[in-house]
């Protein structure tokens, strides 16, 4: 049932001292892996959330989406009823119809399985965007990694960033180690070494294994100011919930990254809006036949996503 994932992430190699940007390594190889079995023991095989409270029936006096949720759990794992799986995909594919985030999950990474009856790739990646979008951090990673490796649709370097730096902002201790190796090698993102120490000094204090080899190797390329900035950031992170909004700091930062590589000048990269940026926005705008106000918006964003497709 396990295929070996291709990884399009950078992992950091060290040689002579030095980092090297280095693609599809065994141990990149490995790690995904292990990350993908690790989601599919927590859904099979286990109890479906013991303890968990939730209200048998909404106000109509239907089931409401939690309770088909947790019920699906149950038919999938044969948890107290006998397993049936078609049972348990009806009322998980229920739930997650009513907006249950944590359904829309669960059937983004069983649609999304290889080699399995049910794998549809395209219904994966539109269960993962719903969940993701509405601020589910392991789906956000989940989906980062389908643009990073092309599972499921093309693969897109620079989106993927953008939904590696919404989980890291969510506290997914992965992604901010992946984040961190993209903005060392400067692939899908601007190249950011103080940014990336930050980020593996973050997924380090949230128990990454391999965070602090790659952070004591960068370490030696910063200045100590450098290094004390990063630090201060990593201490004062705390985690939240990021919705997709296109006003959040991980779109904001993609729009600005992929008009600077289209030479359009949105002055510093930095995740918020001045006058540069609006300016910069509004020329490609009226370049590209878009409305011309100096604004981010589903259209904007597709049509940066469409001229960058391809890029590295």
């Amino acid at each position: 049932m396990w295929t070996r994932l291709k990884i399009g992430h950078v992992a950091i190699l060290l040689v002579g001292g030095l980092l090297a940007a280095c693609s599809d390594v065994q141990s990149g190889l490995d790690r995904a892996d292990r990350y993908f079995k690790d989601v599919f023991s927590s859904i099979v095989g286990r109890p479906a959330l013991p303890g968990a409270t939730v209200a048998p029936t909404n106000a109509a006096g239907e089931p409401s989406p939690d309770a088909n949720y947790l019920l699906g759990l149950k038919y999938l794992n044969g948890d107290g009823v006998p397993r049936d799986e078609k049972r348990a995909a009806a009322l998980i594919e229920s739930a997650a119809n009513h907006g249950q985030i944590d359904a829309q999950y669960l059937l983004g990474v069983l649609l999304g399985e290889p080699g399995t009856p049910g794998h549809e790739p395209a219904r994966a990646i539109a269960w993962l965007t719903e969940a993701a979008g509405h601020g589910h951090v392991q789906a956000q990673f989940a989906l980062a990694d389908c643009y990073m490796n092309g599972r499921g649709v093309a693969a897109e370097p620079t989106w993927a960033a953008v939904w590696y730096r919404r989980a890291a902002l969510g506290g997914h201790k992965d992604a901010a180690f992946q984040l961190a190796l993209i903005e060392i090698a400067g692939r899908g993102a601007p190249a950011d070494a103080v940014d990336a120490y930050k980020w593996l000094t973050i997924a380090e204090g949230a128990g990454h294994a391999e965070a602090r080899r790659y952070r004591s190797a960068l370490k030696a390329r910063l200045s100590d100011a450098e290094r004390q900035r990063a630090e201060a950031e990593a201490r004062a992170f705390a985690p939240g919930v990021i919705r997709v909004n296109y006003s959040d700091e991980p779109t904001i930062l993609f729009v600005q990254y992929a008009l600077a590589r289209r030479d359009y000048d949105p002055g510093q990269i930095d995740g918020r809006i001045g006058d540069r940026t609006r300016a910069a926005i509004a020329d490609y705008a009226r370049a590209n036949g878009l409305d011309g106000a100096a604004s981010v918006t589903p259209a904007l964003v597709d049509a940066l996503r469409s001229d960058l497709r391809g890029r590295t």
